[in-house]
């Protein structure tokens, strides 16, 4: 009230002056040197006339601080921004939850961590050991580097240069050049009808009955449903059919060789264990899960094995054991949990990568919410339904009971382990800043992940 009390006082003031009549004799005389020279209130001719003029001034203006004047609007600009921050945390906050919890309903949700540590500098080097260790490989001294590398990052980085790391057999990398040649699917992609719900449960039930046997139609059913032109390869991944088929044709007979491609074989080729399987990591969280996994299976399908087959040559003459290795063989990842969490992963953008920064705009590299959904619907396989249709027959045979049952307990045991995983003082889990748990038995096949 002060404020606006002496804003009506200084406008008062203002139309009195302006109202008044203009008596400028005596500026004028000044002016002209007609009046004593301008002194300070104490050497003039009546100080005490002055001095009391002004104390009545005082007594009269509201004198203070100009700030509070504008109180009132600071108060409502801080709220307006109190809300909008409220309203921009409370989106990013419901983005996992309406983007992949509500819209694609992954059966175990996002996975923990992965949409709120994204800043951590451990969140994608360790996706790459846990989630997709395949296309990491160890950098060996005489190996040329697929990039030039500063020579003060590494130091930075690492604490040491970048010739220290290749000596020391820690430096990695993971190079995708050999794809640039396949040939890439349309930025627009043509848009299908979404299938009606359940559909997907209802075929994957039929293709895992033990009643009709189905490993045999797959090659047909692939080449009508995904590498058709304009099919679901085509709908829904950078690489469309074609480069898909050139991808499996020039890398397969080297890259994807069968006891070459064995977990242990594997790993080793590329440098990421050493003979004994130690890995070079402070974790390698794929491999300590792959390991108790395969143990288990091992364990399990040897008796279960030599049970059916009275010799490796009967094992290599089914053709429907070789169709389902070769099928299952193909499907792997964790793409709904983490690997296809938008826009963190390159993976999952949907057009052609941005070759500079300032980008402001994600959208055109989203797909819609049924693309994303088509992409990881291969990977909704339920155990119930193995363990319902398939399971029970596992034990039918009586050289099979006693293994399928320590399968059985074992497998539970490590699906109670990863799933009580949570972070530690750090906020880490096994060394990574989200919570690994894409090779839980309980949840996915272990022929789906590994």
């Amino acid at each position: 009230m002060r404020c606006l009390a002496t804003y009506a006082v200084f406008s008062a003031l203002s139309l009195t002056v302006h109202s008044a009549p203009r008596h400028t004799s005596a500026w004028a005389h000044q002016l002209t040197g007609d009046m004593a020279p301008a002194s300070i209130p104490q050497n003039g001719s009546d100080p005490e006339g002055c001095a009391a003029g002004v104390g009545e001034r005082r007594a009269s203006f509201g004198y203070g601080l100009t700030t509070p004047c504008w109180m009132w609007i600071e108060i409502r600009f801080d709220a307006a921004v109190a809300r909008d921050v409220e309203a921009t945390t409370a989106a990013i906050q419901d983005y996992p939850l309406r983007g992949y919890v509500e819209e694609l309903k992954p059966p175990l949700g996002e996975t923990q961590g992965i949409m709120t540590n994204f800043t951590h500098d451990l969140l994608f080097s360790m996706e790459t050991l846990s989630q997709n260790p395949y296309p990491l490989e160890l950098v060996k001294p005489s190996d040329p580097l697929p990039f030039d590398v500063p020579e003060d990052l590494a130091p930075r980085i690492a604490g040491v240069s970048l010739d220290e790391l290749r000596k020391n057999g820690s430096l990695f990398v993971v190079d995708h050049r050999y794809q640039n040649e396949l040939e890439k699917t349309t930025v627009q992609p043509q848009r299908y009808e979404r299938p009606p719900p359940h559909t997907f449960m209802c075929t994957e039930t039929l293709s895992l009955s033990t009643f009709g046997p189905s490993a045999n139609n797959h090659n047909s059913v692939g080449e009508e449903l995904c590498f058709n032109p304009g099919g679901h390869w085509d709908q829904l991944f950078y690489v469309n059919n074609i480069g898909c088929r050139d991808y499996v044709t020039n890398n397969w007979p080297t890259r994807e060789a069968y006891q070459g491609g064995y977990l242990k074989n594997d790993f080793q080729v590329r440098g990421l264990v050493g003979k004994n399987n130690v890995f070079k990591f402070k974790f390698f969280p794929f491999d300590q899960d792959a390991l108790k996994s395969q143990e288990i299976y091992r364990g399990y399908f040897v008796a279960f094995v030599d049970s059916y087959y009275s010799s490796d040559g009967d094992v290599a003459a089914d053709s429907e054991r070789q169709n389902c290795i070769i099928h299952h063989g193909l499907n792997g990842g964790n793409l709904v949990g983490s690997k296809a969490t938008l826009p963190f992963h390159l993976n999952a953008m949907y057009a052609p990568l941005p070759t500079e920064k300032g980008v402001t705009d994600l959208l055109p590299f989203l797909p819609s919410a049924p693309n994303p959904l088509g992409a990881g619907r291969a990977l909704y396989r339920i155990h119930s339904y193995l363990q319902q249709a398939i399971l029970p027959d596992f034990g039918a045979h009586t050289r099979t009971r006693a293994p399928a049952a320590d399968f059985g307990a074992r497998m539970n045991g490590l699906r109670f382990e990863i799933r009580a995983r949570g972070f530690d003082e750090k906020g880490l889990s096994l060394g990574m800043p989200f919570i690994y748990r894409t090779l839980d038995p309980g949840y996915i096949p272990y022929f789906s992940a590994v």
